[in-house]
């Protein structure tokens, strides 16, 4: 059975301080951020603003949220990646004096295709099953909703100078047991120091939905000699 790719969502997020109003489709389009031809596809649905958060769907299946202390930029559309970097850039360009202090560039997928025998191997490479067998008993194995619930790793950052990444596997909350759905996510992490080294990381950086996709890939490949 081939491994399929039921959620494929990568995000730009900043930490720092943030002015949720300025955010508004009319500050996009006016900064040349958004065309001003898409303003009649944000309604009322698509745009929630209060004094501290801002809620925006976006052409091209980006949303924004803003709240005071934190920024993300999403998509679960892989072709609009370059539109979602872009619109970041670009932020960052009109903004510089904003004080951001952390940057994740993120990359978040639920993984189906699972038979039983790899969905206990994949557990096993993670959290040998021996070991807690030892611990709760013969029952261990007599359901395959036993078992690991999530690992997450702190790891290099490989492509960046600075940061690093932080790695989970584990069970997609977004589906219920029986289903066998892996949700498997690359965090690449960085401390800042302002709007202007955010640009600059992020400009030296354009790939990361590449290389984090590369990163599991490898994970599956090891764990059960397939990939996505």
């Amino acid at each position: 059975m081939a491994l399929e790719v039921l959620l494929d969502q990568p995000s730009i997020v900043f930490v720092g301080s943030f002015n949720p109003a300025i955010f508004h489709p009319r500050w996009l389009i006016d900064n040349g951020l958004v065309p001003s031809y898409q303003y009649e596809l944000l309604n009322g649905e698509q745009l929630v603003l209060t004094g501290d958060h801002l809620y925006l769907e976006l052409p091209n299946e980006i949303k924004m949220q803003v709240q005071r202390n934190r920024m993300a930029l999403t998509t679960e559309n892989p072709a609009s990646f370059i539109t979602l970097l872009d619109l970041a850039k670009g932020i960052l360009v009109k903004l510089p004096e904003m004080p951001i202090k952390q940057m994740g560039l993120n990359v978040l997928s639920d993984v189906d295709g699972f038979d039983v025998d790899e969905w206990i191997a994949l557990g096993d490479k993670m959290s040998p099953h021996d070991f807690w067998k030892k611990i709760f008993g013969a029952k261990w194995e007599e359901n395959d909703a036993y078992g690991i619930q999530a690992v997450r790793i702190r790891a290099p950052w490989v492509e960046s100078e600075i940061g690093h990444t932080n790695f989970k596997v584990g069970i997609s909350p977004r589906h219920k047991h029986p289903a066998r759905v892996i949700e498997i996510e690359a965090n690449n992490h960085c401390e800042l120091n302002g709007a202007a080294q955010a640009l600059d990381h992020l400009e030296k950086n354009p790939d990361f939905y590449k290389h984090s996709k590369e990163v599991f890939n490898k994970f599956f490949s090891q764990a059960i000699g397939k990939t996505i």
